[in-house]
Parts: C-alpha cells; structure tokens; sequence
C-alpha cells in the first residue's frame, strides 16, 4: 500500500482539485493521511507569494483551474470571496483530525469553498456548512479559540516549511515531496 501525506489549506483551489482526486482512490492501494496547513503561515516563512499576486499567473492560474476541474470531471466555481481568509477553517480542520472526523470536514468545507461558492471567512456561512454537513458547530467554534489547537495548526505549518514545502496542495511520498495537482501523476499509478 502506498502511503500520500497531503498538505493542503482550503483557500487553495488547486488544493480541491487534488482533494477530488485523492478521495477517490482506492483505499486497498492508497493510504492518505491528511495534514492541514496554513498557507498564509507557509508564504511567510519561505517568503513566498500566492499565484493570484501576480497578474499574469493568475489569469493563467484560473484558466489552467478550469481545465483541470473539466479533466478530472468535476464541480468547481471560482469563490467569489477568494482569497480567503482561512484561519478558522484550517484550525477546525486541525480539530476535526484529533476527532477523526477529517475526511467528513474536508469534504464540508471543500465542497463549500469551491463548488457552492460560499464566503467561508464569515462566521455564519462557516455554521451552515457545518450543520448542513452533519457536524456540531459549536464544537468547532469552541474548538478553534482554543490555545491547544492554535499551537497545534502552528506546529503544523511550521513542521511543513521544514519539510520544504513552500506552497500547497504538496504530497510527501516515499520521502519525495511533490507540489501542485497537475503532479500527481507522478506517485499515482
């Protein structure tokens, strides 16, 4: 069985499109385990700068999204609210592991990111998509002031920069990190 550590952040859309693909995998050939990061906490640590920053790229960037999204045939919507501030989310996320409740989060709030086109850096949106997923919300609200999850999404995000990772969707396998969706190809066979 071949072992994918993913580290990604919901902000990212090329992060929802690796998700799509990796949910699918066949769990007798693939273990993914799930490493949610602050990609804002990994741009500043490496001194890195989002694609969208830069005007060129990102008008590639989302064409190249939409390409993808057709490819690997499915639902994208570019967020409205993009970017996205997703401290909250990454710091439920980190939650949501410790519960083991991460593959049912990520599906919530990737789902609502990118295909509802929800503005999930507003408190209430975050609650509805909760809810409508089937989590406790106010679990999770409790959850993200809390100092323990802080450190931990810290930890997180600083244990990835020392990995080398500069941005994400990254995947660790076999001791190889790889960066961006379109190089999955790479470690899936």
């Amino acid at each position: 069985m071949k072992s994918i550590d993913f580290y990604y952040d919901y902000g990212s859309p090329t992060a929802y499109l690796a998700w799509t693909q990796l949910k699918e995998l066949d769990k007798t050939k693939y273990h993914v385990s799930y490493f949610p990061v602050l990609l804002g906490g990994i741009f500043k640590a490496t001194d890195n700068k989002p694609p969208g920053a830069v005007p060129a790229k990102a008008k590639w960037m989302f064409s190249d999204i939409s390409m993808f999204a057709k490819k690997y045939n499915v639902d994208f919507k570019m967020n409205e609210a993009f970017p996205v501030n997703t401290l909250y989310l990454m710091r439920g996320a980190i939650y949501a592991k410790k519960k083991n409740l991460i593959e049912e989060y990520n599906k919530i709030m990737f789902r609502s990111m990118w295909e509802s086109n929800k503005n999930l850096s507003e408190p209430d949106n975050i609650i509805n998509a909760l809810k409508n997923g089937g989590l406790e919300s106010q679990d999770f609200l409790d959850a993200v002031e809390n100092q323990e999850i802080k450190d931990e999404l810290k930890v997180a995000t600083s244990k990835a920069v020392e990995l080398g990772l500069f941005g994400v969707p990254s995947f660790i396998v076999d001791n190889e990190l790889f960066f961006g969706q379109d190089r999955m190809n790479w470690f899936l066979d």
